[in-house]
């Protein structure tokens, strides 16, 4: 007699993280680069936003996440502390806040 054994799936151990990635005024910025990294394993994944500043990660495995955002003209945008659960689709939206220049004297 065979035995069935029922595998779990990759589907039924991760989790998602999305957002949108704006300005200060509430405007989408596209082609910005998202990186979420698990705190647990060190291993990282990056997205770069769309048209409409969308981002997606999709199938994070279970695990704590440090999602940071960069962009020339903006302050780098770092969230830590985000717990993907099994089936979870998170959102963490991303606003910049304008950079500033560093000036030196001599």
């Amino acid at each position: 007699m065979q035995a069935n054994y029922i595998l779990p799936t990759i589907a039924a151990i991760t989790g998602t993280i999305s957002g949108t990635v704006t300005d200060q005024s509430g405007a989408v910025v596209p082609g910005v680069t998202v990186v979420a990294l698990n705190q647990d394993t060190g291993v990282s994944q990056s997205v770069v936003s769309d048209s409409r500043g969308f981002y997606s990660f999709s199938a994070l495995p279970v695990g704590r996440y440090t999602v940071t955002a960069t962009q020339q003209g903006f302050e780098t945008f770092k969230q830590t502390g985000i717990k993907v659960d099994a089936d979870s689709s998170l959102r963490t939206d991303v606003q910049f806040k304008v950079g500033t220049v560093a000036t030196t004297e001599t």
